[in-house]
């Protein structure tokens, strides 16, 4: 196999080398700190993310805008030209004659375009070509967000998939990972983890049904291990979104459709701006049955709340609130035989008592600097409380030929946590840069169990563990300017991990072992990027990291003295970004090397071992516009990744995806009309190491449009537009059903819903 990993390696540290040969020396930035904010000129909505420039600046001077559309910069002697842009407004330029007065720059709507202020600042304070909040920023824009979870597809190359009646988090598959619930995907909202450790169906477990997707105002994306301030679980790559500080309407929404689904919606805003204290609140509620012959009764409510005040005139004060309830059945994932005999259909169950109910409930609160220019910092401290009672059945009738095999998985916890950034100005042997440092910790402490279960009552416990795992981490980051064209980035992150069992059950005859313990883990992760600006419109980046997820904590208190119990991965990357007014183009070879690891399985309660794996491919992503008011965007990700260990017959990486892509046609800016027409793809792929059992691939289309009539808009959406049969998720599985002499080991799967219509309407105030 080619060893492409170690290949990127070679390369990245060629271009960091030559980059410095090269680069000239630069003096550091001087002059006075100027100020102020960014907002809309129509509604007076702070813009976050807005981009400030010194014009005719030489190295460029920006900075970005805060959540709150507060911004700092150094500006050359007493007096500067600055121009503010954001993403879908007209670019604004201002005169600043005196420094310590604060400017507003009121920006109107415009057509969609990329500015080259903002093109600039992506140039400026991008590390890799798959990491871009301006394409996040787009991507926003053009594409609809029908729920939280959806809102993970605005990264590239990612897809989804349900496979337990909806109130459950999706599987997540990216670069080559099936990273079941988040095992190698790190996720999280305001900066606060979502990401559920040594969880009782999955590590890595991360629901995002209890977030609006209303609420939120851009997503990042970093793909690969190459940024120090993600930690755990940023394997394959790591995703962040951040919600509004402030709404400008009051809105209700309420949209119903197929299988009897309802949602509805309100937003609350309770008044503020950058200079006065305010927030909001929003308010949801979702039901459906879904496609399936047993209905899912699926019924999810949500609420979300923030406020924000300003402390002095340098400082803000956060808080935020959430809660979320939710209760569903499921049909699971059933047999082929089961359809292909007629003992059901597609969309019918075997087990109909399958389904759970969640909760979550969590408070933040925080501390920052209103600007974000060379002093910026901020500080926050969080506390979730979450319940999961998940009722499954994979094997029906294989262990027990007379109860049947149905098993509750029971997760209770409570998690708590602080973190603390802080981002200033630096000079490395006279050269400018930006130099950025974080620490924090994070405790979960949780009540975990597993039990046989028939018809949603408990016949026997399996597993009974009381689980408290810390974990505190530093970070440091240093940007350096070594020339106006060529920019490096290095890192490095340590992290310290103690993982503690009570098993309740130890001494108790089981299939399995039962142990309590404690064991303490550290490493030290280092990273490096190098962008060059090879041209006005083009950067090339080089990058190399390592990362890491941890395990199960009852896998690491069982595992023996010299196994490898948290698992790193080494990732490089060579990319490539071409910007224009009218669009932009993108492509990176990337590779990863995961170590060998021991994982454990919530689903049976045990553990099982796999070996070295690597795992290399190419993305590629384009958005254009075509004309004015049409544009085009379309993501193509391909991987390969194969056991390195193990002989060729049997080194397939079970439902690893080798083949996604998505995309499609936007239109906006056509007066009171937008809609567009998307599609997704997920190619076939093995289900098991040997190749025998085929998962099969689908493409799925979907059309959406809007129509604003004065404060009301309508909203219509088809998805699965040719009503494709497929499959949303599927594994090899080997199971029994009642009376069958033997068990079968065959692909099980949940059926993809077929056409479904959804109309609505938004009302504004």
């Amino acid at each position: 196999m080619i060893a492409v990993a170690d290949w990127l390696v070679s390369r990245v540290q060629v271009l960091v080398g030559a980059a410095v040969l090269l680069s000239p020396s630069l003096s550091a930035q001087d002059g006075t700190v100027a100020g102020g904010s960014v907002l809309d000129a129509a509604t007076r909505r702070p813009i976050s993310g807005a981009v400030i420039a010194v014009l005719e600046a030489q190295p460029p001077r920006l900075t970005s805008t805060s959540a709150a559309g507060a911004f700092t910069i150094r500006v050359p002697g007493d007096s500067a030209r600055l121009v503010a842009a954001a993403i879908g407004y007209a670019p604004e330029t201002l005169a600043v004659a005196n420094p310590h007065v604060p400017v507003t720059f009121r920006l109107p709507q415009a057509a969609l375009a990329l500015d080259p202020v903002t093109v600039a600042a992506e140039r400026t304070f991008s590390s890799s070509a798959a990491a871009a909040r301006l394409i996040g920023e787009l991507d926003m824009r053009l594409r609809p967000r029908e729920s939280s979870q959806e809102l993970l597809r605005l990264a590239p190359g990612l897809l989804i998939a349900q496979h337990a009646g909806g109130g459950k988090a999706e599987q997540i598959f990216l670069r080559g990972f099936d990273a079941d619930h988040g095992t190698d995907v790190a996720i999280s909202v305001d900066d606060v983890p979502v990401n559920m450790v040594s969880h009782a169906h999955g590590q890595g477990y991360a629901d995002l049904h209890w977030l609006i997707p209303e609420v939120v105002d851009y997503v990042t994306v970093h793909k690969g291990p190459y940024e120090a301030q993600d930690g755990d679980l940023a394997t394959a790559g790591a995703v962040a979104l951040h919600t509004q500080d402030r709404l400008s309407q009051a809105e209700v929404s309420t949209r119903g459709g197929s299988f009897n689904t309802g949602h509805t919606l309100a937003l609350l805003p309770l008044g503020g701006d950058a200079a006065h204290a305010g927030g909001y609140l929003a308010l949801a509620g979702h039901y459906t049955n879904g496609p399936f012959d047993n209905p899912q009764h699926y019924r999810r409510f949500n609420l979300f709340g923030k406020w924000g005040a300003p402390v002095g005139s340098s400082a803000e004060f956060i808080v935020t609130g959430s809660g979320y309830d939710a209760r569903w059945t499921a049909s699971g994932q059933i047999p082929e035989r089961a359809v292909a005999e007629r003992l059901i259909t597609r969309f019918g169950s075997i087990d109909s008592s399958e389904g759970g109910n969640t909760q979550r409930y969590a408070a933040t609160v925080g501390l920052r600097s209103a600007g974000t220019g060379p002093a910026s910092w901020e500080a926050q401290a969080y506390a979730i409380r979450s319940g999961l009672q998940l009722y499954s059945d994979f094997t029906f009738f294989l262990k027990d030929s007379v109860t049947g095999d149905g098993i509750e998985q029971d997760d209770q916890r409570s998690v708590v946590g602080l973190a603390a950034t802080r981002t200033k100005v630096s000079t490395v042997f006279g050269l400018p840069g930006l130099l950025a440092a974080g620490a924090g910790t994070r405790a979960d402490f949780i009540n975990l169990g597993l039990f046989h279960q028939r018809g949603r009552v408990r016949l026997q416990t399996r597993v009974s563990d009381h689980i408290t795992q810390q974990n505190g981490y530093t970070w440091v980051r240093q940007d350096v300017q070594l020339s106006a064209r060529v920019r490096l980035q290095f890192g490095v992150r340590a992290d310290l991990f103690r993982f503690g069992v009570d098993d309740h059950l130890v001494g108790q005859p089981a299939d399995f072992p039962h142990v309590s313990g404690v064991r303490w883990h550290a490493l030290v992760s280092p990273k490096g990027n190098v962008a060059v600006q090879v041209s006005e419109q083009t950067t090339v980046f080089g990058n190399v990291g390592y990362g890491f997820h941890s395990n199960d904590a009852r896998d690491v208190v069982v595992a023996s003295p010299d196994s490898i119990v948290i698992p790193r991965a080494l990732g490089a990357e060579l990319g490539m970004r071409h910007y224009w007014t009218g669009g932009t183009l993108a492509a990176a070879l990337w590779g990863t090397d995961l170590q060998s690891e021991l994982v454990y399985d919530g689903d049976e309660g045990t553990t099982e071992p796999s070996g070295r794996t690597r795992r290399y491919g190419l993305d590629l992503e384009a958005r254009i516009r075509l004309t004015r008011w049409l544009w085009a965007d379309a993501d193509v990700n391909l991987a390969h990744g194969r056991f390195r260990d193990e002989p060729q017959k049997v080194n397939r990486i079970p439902l690893a995806p080798e083949v996604t892509s998505t995309g499609g046609l936007t239109a906006r800016d056509l007066g009171p009309m937008s809609g567009g027409l998307r599609y997704r793809h997920i190619g076939s792929r093995a289900a098991d190491q040997a190749d025998s059992i085929t998962a099969r691939g689908y493409s799925v289309v979907e059309l959406f449009a809007t129509w604003q009539l004065s404060r009301v808009q309508l909203f219509a959406a088809v998805d699965n537009l040719f009503n494709a049969v497929w499959n949303e998720a599927q594994f090899a599985t080997t199971s029994r059903l009642q009376g069958e002499l033997a068990p079968v080991t065959e692909l099980n799967f949940t059926p993809g819903a077929p056409r479904t219509i959804q109309v609505g309407l938004d009302y504004r105030f």
